[in-house]
């Protein structure tokens, strides 16, 4: 049974069901046709890697994950939908005007891959009562804890081997992994991070407002008084995507062997959105 599929859908004909980012107002329409249709066959390509990597899976879940790109949609985001039938279809949709984005690299991709891959495998919590895509924050956390990790452990997508490791991702990453691979995979994920990051600062509102910039070593202090099921600030999402390159474990559903607590930098979903029912 093939479970990868890749299509060139032609403009948004329903509503988005978890988007990437929240509703903005940026447009990159198209410039040079050769010049787009060369990005769209390369992050096509890398849909269909990452894909096959998560077939097993999709199998257990009697769906096909599909890729679509939005070619006439100018706007820039991403998003997960599902189709129920004979056969479930899931998908990971990206606009045209995300893929044209001058910051949008391979790296950038499939961090963003992975967060959409996160609403539909993420598990709990969900979005609303009897909504099947995954909170936001928990699909960031999905992202770096499983995707990443199954990307830079099981394919060879990602080279970032001359990429900086900082200080302050190597003290972080020493803690909590002790095998050079693990530490690697870290490192490499937290690269990852760290470029989305940027990514999220270029995009953070609508044009003309100022946010403060998210960075991998700065936290977000607050203590969300119930979890947040859509989008917690940026700085937060990138605590969620850290987090979950520290987890010790994969993340697959609900079984994180993770610690319960929000203590920094140990691998747990932050507080800054996630609510433990036990505190």
């Amino acid at each position: 049974m093939k479970f990868i599929t890749i299509i060139l859908y032609v403009l948004l004909t329903y509503k988005a069901m978890a988007n990437f980012l929240p509703p903005n107002d940026f447009l990159i329409k198209r410039g040079h046709k050769a010049a787009d249709s060369l990005i769209f066959q390369t992050y096509s390509q890398m849909a269909q890697e990452i894909n096959s990597l998560y077939a097993a899976r999709m199998a257990e879940e009697g769906a096909e994950l599909n890729f679509e790109i939005e070619v006439s949609n100018s706007k820039v985001n991403a998003f997960a939908r599902r189709e129920e039938g004979a056969m479930k279809q899931w998908k990971i949709i990206f606009t045209a005007g995300m893929l044209r984005h001058n910051s949008m690299t391979p790296t950038v991709f499939s961090g963003i891959y992975c967060h959409e891959l996160g609403h539909h495998l993420g598990g709990s919590p969900f979005r609303s009562n009897g909504h099947w895509a995954s909170a936001e924050g928990q699909a960031d956390y999905f992202a770096s804890n499983d995707c990443l990790k199954n990307i830079l452990l099981n394919s060879k997508l990602l080279k970032l081997s001359k990429a900086p490791v900082t200080d302050f991702i190597k003290e972080k990453c020493s803690t909590i992994f002790q095998s050079q691979e693990r530490l690697e995979v870290c490192y490499q994920s937290s690269i990852v991070i760290t470029k989305v990051a940027a990514f999220l600062s270029r995009l953070g509102g609508r044009r003309g407002r100022r946010l403060p910039k998210p960075s991998i070593t700065k936290r977000d202090q607050s203590t969300a008084y119930s979890t947040i099921y859509k989008y917690p600030s940026r700085q937060c999402r990138v605590d969620t995507f850290f987090e979950g390159a520290l987890c010790s474990e994969y993340f697959y559903g609900e079984d994180s062997n993770c610690p319960s607590s929000s203590e920094a930098y140990q691998g747990a979903r932050p507080k800054c959105w996630f609510r433990i029912t036990s505190e």
